[in-house]
């Protein structure tokens, strides 16, 4: 009995479904719909079939099943619609970035008695059910662990991202999907779940860009200082910038005017960084790729502060608190940018006492070289030690002691 299917999304993931349904025998892709007409169009002519809407494919008696492969955030509300109108359901991952509204739409599914599969295809991919075949046959022991690494071959692009969940909740469920596959068969169930990821040179992603070569400068000498330190004992703590969205505001950071003043400029030769375009209202918002610490720059044994609001890292944290709980007398502070995180963390650093200390090879300035000069001669000439990472080892590896 021949089966007809209306596809939702014409995008890159909605051609490729389409283009199956359109050869496999016994289906008849009979729609597709997409908000983007002309290209929901497009697919439809290549594939043979025509243009529709979504009210009229669920008020169609005569379509059987639909294939969901539109944006992440109009999937839950499709699998209602289906479910309500008695389709079957094939839809891609995720369900949706809200756990209650996934259950939600379990619920629907379950209520309305038709059956929903959602698209991980790793299940039927011939390595990974190889190992599973191979772990039923007690060809690998007693499994201890399971370790993903899944990593894309190009970033999409950025207005995808939006809308996605970024790579933990779009991509990283396939991971999930896999554990649980592979190893709770039985019933049995995670007990603990660690996940490390990052957009670390991108700049089509990043919101406030430094270059390519910069980023990759900064990074690697930022490693090298966190692990030589970490190996003398010496206490690291990542200060994370991280914005809420407000509504009537947007950004958190719009609440202060010369940010939102700049804001409004948008030609990409603009206000902030030379010659790359930079927003304000989009910097750092909570689950944003930019308030992922890069995981070559982080250990556990390490201290997270991730509430971070303005250029000094001791604004509104318990920065200093902490600090003074584990016995400090001296920081040594890295990052971007020179001329105003560091600068004015700099300031009350000093301010309270402190000896501050910047460690030159750590820090840039996307603003251009001639800021991240003056933040250093600043610091150097007012308020601390601007030191190579080589120097920095030196002082430490013999004891050294700044003044009195």
């Amino acid at each position: 009995m021949t089966k007809k299917v209306a596809l939702f999304g014409a995008g890159r993931i909605g051609r490729i479904h389409g283009s199956n349904l359109a050869a496999m025998p016994g289906v008849t892709l009979a729609a597709v719909c997409d908000p983007v007409g002309d290209a929901a169009a497009q697919l439809a002519s290549d594939l043979g079939t025509h243009l529709s809407t979504p009210e009229i494919v669920f008020a169609d008696a005569s379509i059987d099943v639909v294939a969901i492969a539109s944006s992440t955030d109009s999937h839950s509300d499709l699998i209602h619609r289906a479910a309500s109108a008695g389709k079957q359901i094939f839809c891609e991952k995720p369900v949706d970035l809200s756990v209650q509204r996934a259950q939600s739409c379990a619920e629907a599914v379950r209520a309305a008695g038709v059956a929903c599969m959602i698209g991980f295809q790793r299940r039927f991919d011939p390595t990974f059910s190889a190992a599973k075949e191979r772990l039923a046959r007690g060809e690998i022991g007693a499994p201890e662990m399971l370790v993903v690494t899944s990593r894309d071959p190009g970033a999409p692009p950025p207005s995808y991202l939006k809308a996605s969940g970024g790579i933990f909740r779009d991509m990283l469920i396939h991971d999930f999907d896999i554990f649980r596959w592979i190893l709770c068969a039985d019933g049995d169930e995670a007990e603990w779940l660690s996940a490390t990821g990052s957009c670390l040179v991108d700049p089509e992603i990043a919101t406030m860009p430094t270059t390519t070569e910069t980023s990759q400068r900064v990074i690697a000498a930022a490693k090298d200082a966190l692990d030589f330190a970490r190996g003398k004992h010496i206490p690291v703590i990542h200060l994370v910038l991280t914005y809420r969205k407000l509504p009537g505001l947007g950004s958190e950071g719009m609440a202060a005017p010369f940010w939102a003043a700049i804001s409004k400029i948008t030609d990409e030769k603009n206000r902030l960084t030379l010659d790359r375009a930079s927003t304000v209202n989009e910097h750092n918002i909570v689950g944003s790729p930019g308030t992922e610490i890069m995981p070559e720059l982080f250990e556990d044994s390490d201290y997270v502060i991730d509430n971070k609001k303005r250029l000094d890292c001791f604004l509104g944290t318990d920065l200093d608190l902490l600090l003074r709980n584990l016995g400090t007398k001296s920081v040594c502070l890295m990052g971007i940018n020179t001329n105003t995180c560091v600068l004015n963390t700099a300031f009350t650093a000093h301010n309270l006492n402190y000896r501050t200390v910047v460690l030159s090879d750590c820090v840039a300035s996307m603003y251009g070289d001639d800021l991240h000069e003056l933040g250093l001669q600043n610091i150097q000439r007012c308020l601390g030690w601007v030191v190579t990472n080589e120097a920095f080892k030196q002082k430490i590896q013999t004891g050294y002691t700044a003044g009195p």
